[in-house]
């Protein structure tokens, strides 16, 4: 099995426990997720709000299948550039589904 489909699917736990923790905005789960002691936060927050169409601190439900899709595919555009995850294959793993291949690497 490959690691992309567990890495997605890990990522998806770590954000509905911060749900369940009251972690429930774009800026309360990046300020945790990527703190300002190692990262960049303001400029990560800014980027998830700007593709999600949301403010920092809209409440987001976590259960929703599009929101953890957007949540996912941002978070993994921030911390990997752009071109190594699609949202399909974010579908894919979310869904259990047989992984796609990963893109190829420029």
């Amino acid at each position: 099995m490959s690691e992309l489909p567990r890495g997605i699917r890990a990522l998806r736990r770590e954000l509905l426990l911060y749900g369940q923790r009251g972690l429930t905005t774009v800026a309360s789960i990046i300020s945790v997720y990527a703190p300002t002691s190692e990262n960049a936060t303001g400029a990560y927050i800014n980027l998830l709000c700007s593709r999600m169409g949301v403010q920092p601190g809209t409440t987001l439900d976590l259960n929703d299948a599009q929101t953890m899709r957007q949540m996912i595919l941002g978070i993994t555009l921030m911390e990997n550039g752009p071109g190594h995850i699609t949202l399909p294959q974010i579908d894919q793993a979310l869904h259990g589904l047989p992984a796609l291949p990963q893109p190829a690497e420029a």
